[in-house]
């Protein structure tokens, strides 16, 4: 991995992540969430999940719901527990309830705004709901504001 600025702003930066054809970059800074260039490329959906947790969907799920609404007609938030002992069957129920609840289908993308639970949890359930919809998709705003949060984005494969 190498680090180097981001063309977009000098307060970001920029670190490559090296995996033949499913390279992409890791982008760094402040404010991302309100940098519209974070959102290019997203897949074309009509619906979107935020998955969180109760730590940190109070602080940015708002922020990112705003955000994606100039890209998906609606955008759902579910809060998952805080923390890895709630990697559970339980917590993971609430992600494929919210995706029944709001009628989500295939090309619904999931974000995974948070620590590493929330991602394992939103990579797992999403595998678990259609194994051929896992196909990971991160988008350019593969990290935002603090060091401890990431955001991840996961859509199905659609033919």
């Amino acid at each position: 991995m190498q680090s180097a600025p981001a063309n977009s702003s000098p307060s970001t930066s920029q670190v490559q992540i090296h995996l033949g054809d499913r390279s992409y970059p890791i982008v760094i800074g402040t404010s991302l969430l309100s940098a519209p260039a974070s959102f290019a490329g997203l897949p074309q959906a009509s619906q979107a999940l935020i998955v969180s947790n109760t730590t940190v969907a109070p602080l940015y799920a708002q922020a990112l719901q705003s955000a994606l609404q100039a890209h998906f007609v609606t955008v759902h938030v579910v809060a998952l527990p805080d923390g890895e002992k709630y990697k559970t069957w339980e917590t993971l129920n609430l992600i494929f309830d919210a995706l029944l609840s709001h009628a989500c289908d295939r090309k619904t993308v999931l974000f995974a705004l948070g620590g590493g639970s929330v991602g394992d949890l939103t990579g797992f359930g999403l595998s678990m709901v259609a194994p051929y919809w896992a196909e990971e998709y991160v988008a350019p705003l593969r990290a935002c504001t603090m060091s401890p949060l990431k955001i991840q984005t996961f859509t199905p494969m659609v033919p």
